[in-house]
C-alpha cells in the first residue's frame, strides 16, 4: 500500500485477511549446502537464528506503520473476523493435497510443516 501509494489511485479500503506471509527463510540447493560442510552449516544456522526474530519484528513494524500511513491518507482497514478466517482456511485446506501433488511438493515437507505448526499451537 505504502510503496505504491495506492491512495493516489483512489483506493479507500483495505481488507486484512492474513494472506501474506513474509517468509524470511534462507534457501539454497542441496549441493551448495553440502559444500558448506558441517561447520559452515552450523554457522549459517546459528547466524540465522540470531537474526531472524529481529527481521520478522521489523517486518511487523513496517506493516503497522504502513497501515497508519494508509489511514492518514484516507484508507480504511477492515480486518477479517476469526470466523471468516476459519471458513477460508477450511476451504483452502480442502485443496491442499491436490495442490501439493500438482506443484510436485514433497508431501513429507508438508507433513513436517504441519507437525511444527501443530506443536506451536495451544
Amino acid at each position: 500500500m505504502r510503496s505504491s501509494k495506492l491512495w493516489d489511485s483512489g483506493l479507500k479500503y483495505c481488507y486484512e485477511d492474513n494472506q501474506t506471509l513474509f517468509q524470511y527463510v534462507p534457501v539454497m540447493s542441496a549441493r551448495a549446502w553440502d559444500r558448506l560442510g558441517e561447520e559452515g552449516q552450523q554457522l549459517l544456522m546459528s547466524l540465522w537464528e540470531d537474526k531472524v526474530d529481529g527481521v520478522r519484528a521489523l517486518a511487523v513494524e513496517r506493516q503497522q506503520s504502513a497501515r497508519v500511513e494508509g489511514a492518514e491518507n484516507g484508507i480504511e482497514t477492515i480486518e477479517a473476523s476469526a470466523q471468516d478466517l476459519a471458513a477460508m482456511r477450511k476451504k483452502l485446506m480442502a485443496d491442499q493435497v491436490a495442490l501439493v501433488k500438482e506443484l510436485r511438493i514433497d508431501p513429507t515437507i508438508v507433513e513436517q510443516a504441519q507437525a511444527t505448526l501443530a506443536s506451536r499451537q495451544g
